[in-house]
């Protein structure tokens, strides 16, 4: 097994080509091929049957009428074992079949096989109603897109193409790694024994996924796509997949957008999408009057953040999720011990299945449920067309380094690493190998989550946890994946002012480069000593100078040579604050102005040498002078050179004096300040102050260069919130209502001299 080069990855990407409709936006819904009552499984609680009453054609035909987007992405599963779902797989109304609805009484037609005229069509017709349902689409004038697809006819599937609005297939959350033995997914393997390396998880992955790829678009399947809440979806697109789909709502919406927004960019994609499951995952009651609201404002956010494609999975026409005060979850009894789907039925099913009938139309598409998800997405649909996606991307002036083999869960169900979370979902692995679970890398995801994407609570106007909505006060931020060390300085120097190192990174003589050339070209940059590392066994606290790229010697990145591992330190502080350090320390230097310390940290220092002239001491150890933190001029940019052994997630929590709720110590300070001194053209303030405030943190906006248009959105479901917006030098004071969606119309604000504000040139910062 091979490690996947540059230049595999490179002649990986053929970037497909998508034509938009006039709104700027593909905006659907998903299709279940599960049409009847049958039952799926059970367990203690979750107990999942089928309620979806329309068939597949009609479902189409009512996308139409009621208003529900322009996109449908169609589940298949492959080939059915119900009888309905079987008909509509092989479009037997095209033979004149009517498939009759199961009969729970006499316990009739309820298994595929019972039916001998679709056994006689099964193998020439698997399929056929896959492509009926793609031309049906097309005649209607909605695109169309496809997940989980099996078994269909080469014949067939050969022919998905010929619909210019079908965008391809999505192979959804397939892939994972496991080890030989081990359940999970169509996981690649990993059973020679050997000691798990970093580089060779991410091989197998890559090589696992490029291989798919290759099957699926001999199939004809077109564009491929995935969607999954993994962190590790940056090798799925370095293995050839066209665009993504996250699985938003499974955590935090923003950071989901970034790391999305970030890959389309350095992968050279025109576009990249979301996939929300708000039924499954949003976790508010429906008695909640924001329940169904949240719906909306997810798809508001993906809208301002750029994504191109936004798709509702489920809850339109069936309800599916016992969550939530569903009536599925009120309705539908919960029996222990039933799992999965027994053949033939017994009487308890049937007691069940005639029960769920009579109650049908409180859980299919008549239900109060379903119209409430509909009339959201219909709303929505109706705020497009009248206000078209703006084209491109927002402005982004900072990105977050996703480092080289990088296979963390970091950002789970709460936007954060759990302490039981593992590295590359190697469960078994990683408990005879502790380092193989979440650690200092991971957590320090932290510092990102509660600087760039804060989530205030009680946004719902009552005590309902805040998973998802966060705001964006510093503007839109994207999350740049080094997987096989695909960036270029000259495409980080064309979309970033500031780069930032936080969780980790296995450095090489490449990147190292790429790292010289950003800074030298006027780049910012936060690093610490792990993320020099060239390690791939996750030793990432006992590794020692010759682990370091260059052996340590980082001269021509800032002028730095590591000789070894130093002392511990405690307490950080700036050396102006009266500590011994101050005699040698330049007054005043940003961000602190003031006495500050942080602490008290268990940490440990290298052993620097420093040639470079201009190097300025920032933080020191309170109680020894030990240098922590430098800042150090190289070319036309600076490095932030964070002199700790340790990744900085180990300096999260702060005890220091002058801490406040919220404190992010030392590390938050400088990503603050970095983020502050590279904000873009538009930003937004605390009022009548130059900084983000506790009421930014409501605000989640945008500004795409393309045209000039600035996008706001209060996250805060329950109170208004005001905030001053400073748009090319100018600034007003803005309040957002609660829920507010508000456009700020294109060109309003320009820099032309002439005053004029329809200027056909503009610079990659919107300026004239």
């Amino acid at each position: 097994m091979s490690q996947l080069t540059s230049m595999d990855t490179a002649s990986a990407q053929m970037p497909c080509k998508i034509e938009l409709p006039p709104c700027g936006l593909l905006l659907g819904h998903g299709v279940y091929n599960n049409r009847g009552v049958y039952p799926g499984g059970s367990g203690g609680y979750y107990q999942q049957w089928s309620y979806q009453r329309l068939s597949i054609p009609e479902i189409i035909e009512a996308t139409v009428k009621e208003n529900q987007g322009n996109l449908i992405q169609f589940w298949w599963f492959g080939e059915p074992k119900r009888p309905l779902p079987r008909a509509d797989w092989l479009a037997m109304e095209d033979l004149q079949f009517t498939c009759p609805d199961p009969d729970w009484t006499r316990l009739k037609y309820l298994a595929a096989d019972e039916f001998p005229e679709m056994e006689k069509v099964r193998q020439a017709r698997a399929g056929a109603g896959v492509l009926k349902a793609l031309q049906l689409c097309e005649s209607l004038g909605l695109y169309s897109t496809m997940i989980y697809l099996g078994g269909v006819n080469p014949e067939i599937s050969k022919r998905f193409t010929e619909n210019p609005h079908y965008i391809g297939y999505d192979f959804g959350e397939r892939f994972s790694i496991r080890f030989e033995g081990e359940a999970g997914n169509q996981a690649p393997r990993l059973d020679d024994g050997s000691k798990l390396r970093l580089d060779k998880a991410a091989a197998t992955l890559t090589d696992a996924v490029r291989q798919h790829v290759k099957e699926c678009r001999e199939k004809g399947f077109g564009p491929i796509c995935c969607t999954s809440g993994n962190f590790y979806m940056d090798y799925e697109v370095a293995a050839g997949v066209d665009f993504t789909l996250y699985e938003d709502v499974t955590s935090e919406l923003n950071w989901v957008s970034g790391f999305s927004r970030g890959l389309a960019r350095q992968y050279g994609r025109e576009l990249w999408g979301s996939h929300i499951a708000n039924e499954y995952y949003s976790w508010i009651d429906v008695s909640n009057p924001s329940r169904w609201k949240t719906l909306y404002a997810e798809m508001a956010m993906k809208y301002l953040a750029g994504a191109k494609i936004i798709i509702c999975e489920s809850g339109g026409w069936h309800v599916q999720t016992p969550g939530g005060g569903s009536p599925n979850g009120k309705l539908i009894s919960r029996k222990p011990g039933r799992i999965g789907t027994p053949l033939p039925p017994d009487a308890e099913q049937a007691e069940q299945a005639r029960f769920i009938e009579s109650v049908r139309d409180q859980l299919d598409d008549r239900s109060d449920w379903s119209r409430a998800f509909r009339r959201q997405l219909s709303d929505f649909y109706d705020y497009v067309k009248s206000n078209p996606a703006p084209k491109g991307q927002p402005e982004t002036t900072v990105a977050l380094a996703k480092g080289n083999y990088d296979l963390s869960s970091a950002l789970g169900l709460d936007a954060r690493p759990s302490f039981n979370g593992t590295i590359a979902g190697l469960g078994s692995y990683a408990e005879a190998h502790m380092e193989w679970m979440n650690g200092a890398p991971e957590f320090g995801w932290n510092f990102a989550m509660d600087i760039f994407w804060p989530r205030p609570q009680g946004i719902y106007g009552n005590g309902d946890y805040n998973r998802v909505f966060s705001g964006t006060p510093y503007g839109q931020v994207d999350i740049v994946s080094f997987a096989y060390d695909q960036p270029t300085a000259e495409f980080l120097l064309k979309n970033y002012k500031a780069l930032v190192f936080l969780g980790w990174n296995t450095c090489s003589e490449k990147q190292y480069k790429v790292l010289c050339e950003y800074v030298k070209g006027g780049g910012k940059l936060f690093i610490s000593i792990p993320h020099l590392s060239t390690d791939v066994t996750r030793n990432y606290q006992a590794y020692t100078v010759d682990d370091l790229v260059n052996t340590g010697d980082f001269t021509e990145l800032c002028g730095v040579k590591v000789k070894g591992r130093g002392p511990y330190f405690y307490w950080a502080s700036s050396p102006h604050s009266g500590n011994r350090g101050a005699a040698t320390a330049p007054g005043n230097l940003p961000p602190w102005g003031y006495y500050r310390i942080s602490g008290a940290y268990r940490g440990v220092v290298g052993d620097l040498e420093i040639s470079n002239p201009e190097a300025k001491l920032v933080l020191s150890d309170i109680e020894s002078d030990t240098g922590v933190l430098y800042r150090l001029p190289s070319g036309k940019g600076e490095v932030w050179f964070l002199n700790s052994w340790f990744y900085p997630g180990v300096y999260r929590e702060n005890y220091g004096t002058g801490t406040v709720p919220g404190d992010t110590g030392f590390v938050g300070d400088v990503i603050k300040y970095l983020a502050k001194v590279s904000r873009g053209d538009v930003y937004i303030t605390e009022k009548e102050t130059d900084d983000p405030g506790s009421e930014c943190d409501y605000v989640d906006y945008s500004h795409f260069p393309s045209d000039g248009t600035v996008i706001l959105l209060n996250i805060d479901f329950a109170k208004p919130h005001t905030f001053d917006l400073h748009i090319l030098g100018k600034t007003e004071t803005v309040t957002l209502k609660p829920h507010e969606l508000r456009r700020i119309p294109k060109m309003r604000h320009c820099r032309c001299a002439t005053g004029e504000h329809n200027c056909a040139r503009s610079d990659s910062r919107g300026g004239c």
